[in-house]
């Protein structure tokens, strides 16, 4: 959607915020799932809120995901960010680097220049991911609620690619990865 200072917003399935545009201010609260945004530049500061912390832009194109519900990843596209976390100073994001804060640290970027698009190209991307935040993500997609039985399973860590427009399939790819069954 086409906001009214000019910049966009793309929101990821089940996900919701609350937008805010004046002349001298621009606020976004991300309250569930995923947004992309490419800013416009108009001089006035854009600042989206989620998980207790604060990204702070002019103009650039980057990402912004929840985590549950007291997390959060920024991933910079195309120009640079300061992310406040909860805990923690202000950092800088360049273009291809990504951050996960949550209300107790902020994890150092690290780079991960292809998952800011994978949504979007209807891909769902995951490097090094818990196996219970690959079932979260795929949760926002799957008509039915999906429930990791599994507290060992869901600390597995996996990589790889998975399909958003096609959930059980996703699911099924997932289960057969980690040698689980599906009841």
């Amino acid at each position: 959607m086409t906001l009214a200072d000019g910049s966009t917003m793309i929101l990821d399935a089940d996900s919701a915020a609350d937008v805010v545009i004046k002349a001298d201010r621009r606020e976004v609260a991300l309250r569930r799932g995923r947004a992309f945004f490419d800013v416009a530049k108009t001089g006035a500061p854009f600042i989206v809120k989620a998980a207790q912390g604060e990204i702070r832009v002019v103009g650039t194109r980057f990402e912004v995901a929840r985590v549950g519900d007291c997390a959060a990843t920024v991933t910079v596209e195309e120009g640079a960010v300061s992310v406040t976390p909860p805990a923690g100073a202000p950092q800088a994001l360049t273009p291809g680097t990504r951050l996960r804060f949550n209300a107790k640290a902020a994890t150092p970027p690290d780079a991960d220049a292809h998952s800011v698009a994978a949504w979007r190209q209807g891909r769902l991307s995951f490097n090094d991911a818990p196996v219970r935040e690959i079932v979260e993500e795929i949760n926002r997609y799957h008509p039915a609620h999906i429930v990791l039985l599994s507290n060992e399973a869901g600390e597995r860590r996996l990589s790889g690619s998975l399909p958003a427009d096609n959930p059980a399939a996703a699911l099924a790819g997932l289960a057969d990865a980690l040698g689980l069954s599906r009841i």
